[in-house]
């Protein structure tokens, strides 16, 4: 019996983390577990005065947490909480309970969660973890960048990070040519670990995909104006019209890693490239 292991994440009024079993040969799943839902996200504060201080300054405004990019390794579970706006204590988090209470802790430290500090993980959309125990993190650099007046522009990073040592494997600032520096949006990672090769979505309006090369320690970006420029789309959540206009989002990559599949938030069709194509 082989059990495959999905994780969902709602992130608008209320939160859950479920899983479900697929058995090989069954064609039905089971109805899913509950296994974390918050009405509001909580995180695992130093002390209630750490808390305070952050409410009081505005550093944690929970009704601005919303959860992203999920990953498991050795059963645990690590989650983003995206800095879209202002309020957000930490933008990388491994999920924790304690006394029933499910919490979010800072990962890898609180130090590493400091706005401002060159040193410090600024706001992660998504990160992928290899089969060494390297969390490959993605760092989109800017802060509150759904608020004109208050976005704080940085350099988009990835910080490649040995889970089992609890040290940085390594770190790359991309350069501002490849992602901008006040106007890209490093969206979504996926990993060819064999080849050494990450392939990064750039959900601007004019889109992209850069690829880092862990090897060389270099970068550059991909775009294609026909298949990743966004389509204006009209999409209505919760009796709520939103008008899209991001370019290309979400990336995967085919088992043998030599296809590179991509589509844009706002389009109808999903395109497909042969990463030979990128990477020589």
């Amino acid at each position: 019996m082989i059990r495959y292991y999905f994780y969902v994440v709602f992130a608008f009024n209320y939160l859950f983390l479920t899983d479900c079993k697929y058995v090989r040969g069954v064609d039905y799943f089971p109805d899913p577990v509950v296994r974390h839902e918050w009405a509001e996200v909580e995180y695992d504060w130093i002390s209630p005065e750490q808390r305070d201080t952050y409410l009081q300054n505005g550093w944690f405004i929970p009704k601005n947490n919303a959860i992203t990019g999920i990953k498991v390794y050795k059963g645990e579970i690590y989650v983003a909480v995206p800095r879209w706006l202002p309020g957000v204590p930490s933008t990388l988090n491994k999920v924790i309970t304690k006394n029933g209470t499910s919490l979010l802790q800072p990962y890898p430290s609180w130090e590493m969660q400091r706005i401002g500090d060159p040193n410090a993980l600024q706001y992660v959309q998504s990160m992928e973890i290899d089969s060494r125990g390297w969390m490959w993190i993605l760092d989109v650099g800017q802060v509150n960048i759904n608020v004109p007046s208050l976005k704080v522009p940085g350099p988009p990073s990835i910080v490649i990070w040995d889970m089992n040592k609890n040290c940085s494997v390594k770190e790359y600032i991309f350069p501002n040519h490849v992602l901008a520096w006040n106007n890209s949006f490093a969206n979504d990672i996926v990993l060819d670990q064999a080849r050494g090769f990450a392939y990064i979505s750039n959900t601007v309006e004019t889109g992209g995909i850069a690829i880092y090369d862990f090897n060389a320690n270099e970068a550059r970006l991909w775009t294609d104006k026909a298949t990743m420029t966004a389509t204006p789309h009209n999409v209505t959540i919760n009796d709520t019209p939103f008008f899209l206009t991001l370019g290309t989002d979400g990336i995967s990559l085919s088992a043998d890693t030599e296809t590179l599949l991509y589509k844009s938030i706002s389009a109808d069709k999903l395109f497909v490239i042969y990463t030979r194509y990128l990477i020589q």
